[in-house]
């Protein structure tokens, strides 16, 4: 477990001050609480939201709404033991829609980074915008830069794009890595972002599988779309069985990733590429690569924005003799046996 600071909460929350800028660390373990973080980071300081682990119901009242004005970051985080003392580094906190709730829309001005990490999206419902589980910066001049790392989004349902997260940037950055999309369903796409030349996009270690359209949709493409002329950068991704595309970009730098139907317009890099069936192991663990799947230590540690600490389970990245593919890491040869 990672150690931490002392334990906060709503009712006493620690501040600190950083280059002048007071922040607030706020721990919470109920949907109200939440609702009230929430509200509470909007209103200045680089904060921090803990969220203990635990199911919270978001379907009816709970606004997961954050538009700052000024130069804030702010860090999201799941996985938290009673007190947000510590942190299970695989646990995840789970934000549960009920097939009614939207999830977070998360926006901030240029210069600010919003941080989302070992959270669970699911069942999460978005009826009139895109991003049922996550949108970035949904309002005109929002420019926040993203990093989502180590969360789950299965199950999320937007009837226009994006089942799963939209974002869009101007001039900033957004990080998706170690972070597990299936299930999730729209008329268009599950990852939907969107970032002129200039913008940095970067997709590492990520397993985008079993994704899908809505009946009905005139669209087959459930994958990723990058909308824009902004070099993706995408290193060591599983995108297998998302509809008609799996990945669709402009421009890319593709490196070490399984892809099963790509619709690129220019590769700048196109280094050691998959397209070949992952060879995923069933069961409760269907999507960590099984025994002799082609995913394994294939991939490259040296990428841009680097693979992380940590997969999406919590298991240290590297193990065996190179990273895997996508977003689970299996154990090296040490522990085979089944022994630690």
């Amino acid at each position: 477990m990672h150690r931490s600071v002392p334990r906060l909460s709503l009712s006493s929350v620690l501040l600190t001050v950083s280059m002048g800028t007071q922040a607030a660390i706020y721990c919470v373990a109920t949907p109200a609480q939440l609702d009230t973080a929430f509200g509470a980071a909007r209103s200045g300081g680089n904060d921090e939201i803990r969220i203990e682990q635990g199911n919270y119901d978001v379907a009816d009242f709970v606004d997961l709404l954050y538009a700052a004005e000024t130069i804030q970051d702010l860090a999201i985080s799941g996985g938290w033991l009673s007190g947000c003392l510590f942190h299970d580094p695989g646990a995840k906190s789970v934000l549960d829609g009920d097939d009614r709730g939207q999830g977070m829309r998360l926006g901030g001005t240029v210069g600010s980074t919003i941080t989302v990490s070992r959270l669970a999206f699911v069942n999460l419902r978005s009826s009139t915008t895109p991003g049922a589980a996550l949108r970035l910066n949904p309002y005109p001049a929002q420019d926040a830069n993203l990093v989502l790392e180590q969360n789950v989004f299965i199950g999320n349902e937007a009837t226009t794009t994006a089942g799963a997260v939209s974002g869009r940037t101007q001039a900033g950055s957004i990080v998706l890595r170690n972070n597990l999309f299936f299930g999730n369903r729209a008329a268009r796409w599950s990852i939907d972002l969107e970032a002129p030349a200039g913008a940095i996009l970067t997709l590492t270690n990520n397993t985008v599988v079993g994704n899908a359209t809505l009946p009905g949709s005139a669209y087959g493409e459930a994958g990723v779309r990058i909308v824009g002329a902004a070099t993706l950068r995408a290193s060591n991704n599983l995108l297998w069985d998302n509809g008609t595309i799996d990945l669709q970009a402009a421009i890319v730098q593709l490196r070490r990733n399984d892809i099963g139907t790509r619709a690129v317009g220019t590769a700048t890099v196109d280094d050691g590429n998959l397209s070949v069936e992952p060879g995923l192991a069933g069961g409760l663990v269907s999507f960590a690569p099984g025994a002799g799947s082609p995913l394994i230590d294939v991939g490259l540690a040296n990428v841009p924005g680097g693979v992380g600490a940590r997969d999406v389970v919590g298991e240290t990245r590297v193990q065996g003799l190179a990273v895997d593919i996508g977003a689970y890491e299996t154990r090296g040869p040490l522990f085979s046996d089944g022994f630690e």
